[in-house]
């Protein structure tokens, strides 16, 4: 999972950045873009999140409404980048993009 906002510009960056990696490696792992936003008003403005160019497939895009994730997770922001294993359990977070970051 790759958390964001469109506020976000190392998210934005992220989202430039990544596709070809996520697609070298579509064959072990599957990827999803989950929206981030500590206001509930811009959570529920599913139109405007769907429709932001960055992602592609719009499929990937999951929105964390009531922010479980970022609550659970402990986040501090985003974008954080989580890893899941096939159970569902959280194996590996990191927080940030950049070139010390990844």
């Amino acid at each position: 999972l790759e958390t964001w906002s469109e506020t976000c510009p190392p998210c934005v960056r992220a989202m430039r950045e990544l596709p070809d990696f996520y697609r070298s490696i579509e064959n072990k792992v599957s990827v999803f873009y989950v929206y981030e936003s500590r206001k509930a008003s811009v959570r529920n403005k599913f139109e405007k999140i769907f429709s932001f160019r960055e992602i592609q497939d719009k499929s990937k895009i999951l929105i964390d409404i009531e922010q479980d994730l970022y609550q659970t997770v402990n986040m501090q922001g985003y974008p954080y980048f989580l890893l899941f294993d096939a159970n569902g359990k959280l194996i590996h977070h990191i927080r940030g993009y950049g070139d010390k970051e990844m």
